[in-house]
């Protein structure tokens, strides 16, 4: 089901999310608290989950309105979780989060999409911020795309 706000229609949701989740009740509800209080609505959500016994899959069973898709079955890792869900993807762009990701604030989502505008791409870059809960230290990452700064561990929001 889609979030509030949004219809069930044949049209593609602009933006698919996918999350990969395994033992996750700790982080999930918060990553899926920034999701559905954003302010662009155009999205839909998917969710494969690595057969956790935790509580995730009962947290996920709280929030089933809000998700069009999701499993709890064994995978090979969040790649393989979020290669599962990405068949069920219907949006014109997927966004892949891990279970303890969360969108900066309810506008995240808004500027980026006013910033693609009607326009198409292949891919749409940002900078992420990284929050080390135990230091409370953080760390600003990411910058326009470059294919040139490629590494083997490139990391892209």
């Amino acid at each position: 089901m889609l979030p509030a706000g949004n219809t069930v229609t044949e049209d593609m949701p602009r933006l698919s999310i996918i999350i990969a989740t395994w033992q996750a009740a700790a982080t999930l509800e918060h990553c899926l608290k920034s999701i559905i209080d954003q302010d662009f609505k155009d999205w839909e959500l998917l969710i494969a989950d690595g057969a956790s016994t935790d509580g995730t899959v009962d947290l996920i069973g709280n929030y089933q309105r809000y998700i069009a898709w999701w499993q709890s079955d064994k995978d090979e890792g969040i790649y393989d979780a979020w290669n599962q869900a990405l068949p069920h993807a219907r949006g014109d762009y997927a966004c892949f989060l891990g279970a303890d990701d969360a969108w900066a604030d309810s506008g995240a989502l808004a500027r980026i999409f006013a910033a693609i505008g009607d326009q198409q791409y292949d891919l749409v870059t940002s900078s992420g911020l990284f929050l080390d809960s135990t230091t409370g230290k953080s760390l600003t990452f990411g910058s326009a795309w470059d294919y040139d700064r490629i590494g083997r561990r490139t990391v892209v929001c």
